[in-house]
């Protein structure tokens, strides 16, 4: 019991205990999440928590190293897929990584969308106008057969629909 309160309150990397006392232990420096950590500081925060180098990442999600890195330094940002698997693979949830978009996402977004584009009392290929985009490409978020972009989401809230 005092070995596991020890070693999570440490954040060390190795504890070695003999007859209930600390022995030796290497420490490392703690990690606080901030509440404003960007989706990337996020990842790489629960990694080095569960202390895996990206390469270990790599191989438990099945993504490749550069995507994974592109990630943790927010140059691009994962799929839902993608997310998830991460999360998994860190043992975490994958909602620890959501922003406001990613919920949506999460949430049923094909019938949101077209409940938001009823109670606006729109047509599909208006509501294409307004995003940019084809009624065929607003059927399809429609149906699920295709993902509202970030750019497209935050057109939504733009225009105050969400």
């Amino acid at each position: 019991m005092f070995g596991q309160c020890y070693d999570s309150l440490c954040d060390t990397s190795q504890v070695i205990f003999h007859q209930g006392r600390v022995l030796y232990h290497l420490m490392r420096s703690m990690s606080v999440l901030k509440e404003d950590a960007t989706l990337g500081e996020r990842i790489r925060h629960y990694r080095y928590k569960r202390r895996m180098i990206i390469t270990e990442l790599a191989e438990h999600t099945g993504i490749s190293r550069s995507p994974l890195l592109k990630y943790e330094y927010d140059q691009t940002r994962p799929t839902m897929r993608d997310l998830k698997k991460i999360a998994a693979a860190l043992d975490v949830e994958a909602t620890e990584f959501f922003d406001d978009y990613y919920h949506f996402i999460d949430s049923n977004s094909p019938e949101k969308i077209k409940q938001i584009r009823i109670e606006r009392d729109l047509h599909q290929d208006e509501l294409g106008k307004l995003l940019g985009v084809t009624h065929a490409q607003v059927s399809k978020l429609e149906c699920g057969t295709s993902i509202l972009t970030r750019k497209q989401w935050e057109r939504f809230k733009e225009l105050s629909f969400i």
